[in-house]
């Protein structure tokens, strides 16, 4: 029922914005506004696109989706999965243009993708410790960096508005740091070190400015992203939360 809510909504144009239960809710990882899609994954090998043009089945992984992705112009989009491939596909059509892959090990899981501003990029990010950028228009790998020399697998990647850095981290291993790259020659430009416990959830400003890293034990911490100095430490102990947000501007979090 609630899938079907969201195809109503983007054929009759009527809704911007769906509310779903929690349960439901991570399942559904894009919508654009113009023209009006809807893609969501619910962990089997397909991925479903709901747009305009009605509903449409992505098939081509070997494995479960993990994520998915629009570009910014809502031409195409990505699926990661399982099976150590990302699948860009047209957004109208639901056909699969190319599959990102070779440069993972064929065990590894794609945690997620990271869409670059200039839409002529991807990142994928795996469990074999390893982040690949991808051309998307000639489906070659530009650059891979390995994460097993700053630590764990790290689960979540971000790309700047500037699009010359990547922000990476989220690991299960205690004390691992998130990282700053630059993405022209993989350099490690930060390491955002929380003083303890494990990084669970990690977030980047809309501006750039700010990251904002969050650990159940220790709270929250704000970072400048140009400098890598930790701003701000607000302290609290909860683990019944599941998400966060940082404003544009970088002044508010929640």
């Amino acid at each position: 029922l609630v899938l079907s809510a969201l195809a109503k909504a983007v054929r009759t144009r009527q809704s911007r914005f769906v509310s779903l239960p929690p349960e439901l809710a991570w399942h559904v990882a894009g919508y654009i506004p113009k023209p009006p899609a809807v893609a969501s994954a619910l962990g089997q090998r397909s991925a479903t696109l709901w747009s305009a043009e009605g509903l449409r089945q992505l098939r081509g992984h070997e494995g479960g989706v993990t994520d998915l992705r629009f570009s910014p112009t809502g031409e195409w989009l990505v699926t990661t999965g399982a099976d150590a491939t990302a699948i860009v596909w047209d957004a109208r059509s639901g056909r699969a243009l190319r599959t990102l892959g070779g440069q993972h090990r064929r065990s590894a899981v794609l945690f997620e993708a990271a869409v670059f501003p200039d839409g002529d990029r991807v990142a994928t990010l795996g469990s074999d410790a390893r982040a690949v950028i991808w051309s998307v228009a000639g489906g070659r790998a530009l650059r891979r960096l390995d994460l097993r020399s700053v630590g764990d697998k790290h689960r979540i990647a971000r790309v700047f508005p500037s699009g010359d850095r990547l922000l990476t981290g989220m690991s299960l291993s205690r004390g691992d740091p998130a990282i700053i790259w630059r993405v022209a020659d993989g350099a490690v430009l930060h390491r955002l070190q929380q003083p303890q416990g494990a990084i669970r959830f990690l977030e980047l400003s809309p501006c750039g400015e700010k990251v904002l890293t969050v650990s159940f034990a220790e709270g929250m911490f704000v970072w400048n992203a140009v400098s890598g100095e930790l701003e701000r430490h607000l302290e609290f102990s909860d683990r019944r939360f599941d998400g966060t947000a940082i404003s544009r501007s970088g002044a508010l979090v929640a």
